[in-house]
């Protein structure tokens, strides 16, 4: 039995993270380190500011303070799923609050360390799928880290001459190291963990594909048994309306013997080019039309050159149910010419068969003498047999006559067995 639901995850962890979109498993990574960055930065980045505020350093300290109040705000966008803008908006305003922070103490505080977790945050948090998202994160936090360098070192008059604390610029010191750990250690369990999945899924993927396998093969098996088997019923069939042919005198009998034998003949054809190229589904149309036209022409002319049949026939293939009616419509169709049209007994067809699109035409053209439709439609087995036919194909046809008997068929190409 496939697990169905296994088999999707699979295919969704493989190829729906392509061209930065986020699988399940992924996006269940990146809430769970949203909720770990707002746990660990933010709280971190509040101290620092109420230090600064403390200090008298009112501005700084209101803006850091605002800044890291920003952060927030990604509570409401996990909850509606952006977490991508989410976690920039953690990671922006963080990396400003760095910049003030640089740009006021110089190193002395050692705050600088917080760039460290910061921008490992960004390598763990991000699907390696969405890399744009990592480039532009690091070098937005490389950048603000660049510019408060560079004003410190311009404006040195912006550096507050306030003593830092030690113990202060200790705890700047042991703060980053510890939130760099649990960042570690948390997204390397979680991507370890997502990787153990994976390969567990691939190992049982590929064990219910060799299943697979095993089944299609078996199932090739017994069609390929079912074709040969028909092909041959048919075959002792239309050896026995052959045989009974030939014992009757009466030439309608005759006649109606050979029809059927034709008819069974086509059945038969169909299901010979299933068993001989082992396509147990697909019946190549145009070598068909050149099998099924070669007998007829055997079957009713004692010289084949005495009819010209050109052909117009693209390499389409069916499906059995498509292609046995259709089959047998062309069958009728070249039946009614060859017997019909040409009294002198030499004539000319000319064999269409186009794919357009969706569609199939079948159309065979005859130079003959023509025939009347409505006294023939309904009187003609075969002409009821191509009506029931085209509706079984759910398509339409029409014959018109005009220097010939021309028939035109379309139906639509069917993409599954039915």
């Amino acid at each position: 039995m496939i697990n169905k639901l296994k088999l999707a995850d699979l295919n969704r962890i493989l190829f729906q993270s392509e061209g930065g979109r986020i699988n399940p498993y992924e996006k269940k990574h990146l809430l769970a380190g949203v909720n770990l960055m707002l746990l660990l930065f933010v709280p971190y980045q509040l101290i620092n500011s109420f230090f600064i505020l403390v200090n008298g350093f009112y501005l700084i300290g209101s803006l850091m303070a605002a800044f890291t109040l920003i952060q927030l705000l990604a509570i409401p966008f996990k909850k509606y799923n952006n977490l991508m803008f989410a976690n920039t908006i953690i990671l922006l305003f963080s990396g400003v609050n760095l910049s003030l922070y640089l740009i006021l103490f110089n190193f002395s505080s050692h705050t600088y360390l917080f760039a460290i977790p910061l921008l490992m945050s960004v390598v763990f948090l991000y699907p390696y799928s969405c890399y744009k998202h990592i480039i532009a994160s690091i070098i937005s936090i490389l950048l603000f880290i660049c510019i408060s360098i560079y004003l410190s070192v311009s404006y040195p008059s912006l550096i507050s001459n306030y003593k830092y604390p030690y113990f202060f610029s200790g705890y700047n010191d042991v703060v980053p190291v510890v939130l760099l750990m649990l960042i570690t250690i948390y997204f390397g369990k979680t991507r370890y963990v997502l990787s153990k999945k994976l390969s567990q899924i691939q190992e049982e993927n590929k064990e219910q594909q060799q299943k697979l396998k095993e089944t299609i093969e078996d199932k090739n098996v017994l069609l390929s048994e079912i074709h040969h088997r028909t092909k041959n019923n048919l075959s002792i069939v239309y050896s026995m309306i052959n045989i009974q042919r030939h014992s009757v005198d009466d030439p309608k009998l005759k006649q109606i013997l050979l029809d059927s034998a034709n008819r069974i003949h086509s059945m038969k054809v169909v299901h010979q080019k299933l068993y001989d190229k082992e396509e147990f589904l697909n019946v190549n149309l145009r070598e068909y039309v050149y099998e099924l036209v070669s007998e007829l022409t055997r079957t009713f002319f004692e010289n084949e050159n005495d009819i010209h049949i050109s052909f117009d026939v693209d390499e389409i293939y069916l499906f059995s149910s498509q292609a046995i009616p259709c089959s047998l419509i062309i069958n009728e169709v070249l039946t009614n010419s060859i017997k019909y049209a040409f009294p002198s007994g030499k004539g000319k067809i000319a064999i269409k068969i186009k794919g357009l699109g969706s569609q199939i035409l079948v159309q065979i053209s005859d130079n003959g003498i023509g025939f009347d439709i409505q006294n023939r439609s309904k009187s003609s087995l075969g002409m009821v047999l191509v009506e029931a036919l085209s509706n079984q194909l759910n398509g339409t046809y029409e014959y018109s006559i005009n220097n010939g008997t021309t028939f035109a068929l379309t139906f639509k190409y069917s993409t599954e067995e039915v």
